[in-house]
């Protein structure tokens, strides 16, 4: 009919699924940003090569996915005039493959804030230090993280001593009543099931923040 104006036709909306990836395009960004700079090593860290040993080599072998006595020592790579821990310097280390739930080690809240119920020593891990001896009182908190395959250690701020060559986990701290006839109790850090790899060295490291920062 003349006089009466066409209906006006807007444009179709954009399909829905196109819609849904403009959306996660433009909100993904800074939710990867955090885990980015989570990721990203700080920059007062200091990062070398960890060499791994187990107390007993032969049991190891023959008992994979369950715990055993092991030390990381990165002294064979690196020499202690350039990599000197001092008191209150945080410690971690990554262990590659290594399996077992989330342990404090006598902590009540994550190492980060130093707060003990008593040291970690008394839990599994102790201090190796460049005498061969192992400390029962340089550790101030430790904590093993299974999602970044780290175990973290923090120096007590009254050590006095910088003598510290590497981290002795006993894996006998890691079965019920902590004695060796105990069943595992599940918590890290636990050798890989599939056994050590011998490219593991490669992977693995140890990095020091100065001051705990």
């Amino acid at each position: 009919m003349s006089g009466v104006p066409a209906p006006v036709r807007h444009p179709a909306s954009p399909p829905t699924q196109t819609r849904r990836r403009l959306h996660f395009g433009i909100y993904s960004f800074p939710l990867l940003l955090p885990l980015l700079l989570l990721l990203s090593p700080a920059a007062s860290a200091e990062q070398t090569r960890a060499v791994l040993y187990f107390d007993s080599l032969t049991e190891a072998l023959n008992e994979t996915g369950v715990p055993h006595s092991f030390r990381v020592d990165w002294t064979p790579l690196t020499t202690l005039s350039t990599y000197a821990l001092e008191a209150n310097d945080r410690i971690e280390i990554h262990l590659p493959n290594f399996v077992g739930a989330y342990n404090p080690f006598g902590a009540t809240s994550p190492a980060s804030n130093d707060n003990t119920l008593a040291a970690p020593s008394g839990f599994g891990v102790r201090a190796l230090l460049q005498d061969g001896s192992l400390s029962e009182t340089i550790l101030s908190s430790a904590e093993w993280n299974p999602f970044l395959e780290t175990l973290k250690v923090r120096i007590s701020p009254t050590a006095t001593t910088t003598g510290v060559v590497g981290m002795h986990v006993t894996g006998d701290a890691l079965r019920m009543g902590r004695v060796r006839a105990g069943a595992p109790r599940g918590l890290g850090p636990i050798p890989p099931k599939d056994g050590v790899r011998e490219d593991w060295n490669k992977t693995a490291y140890v990095r020091r923040v100065a001051g705990g920062s």
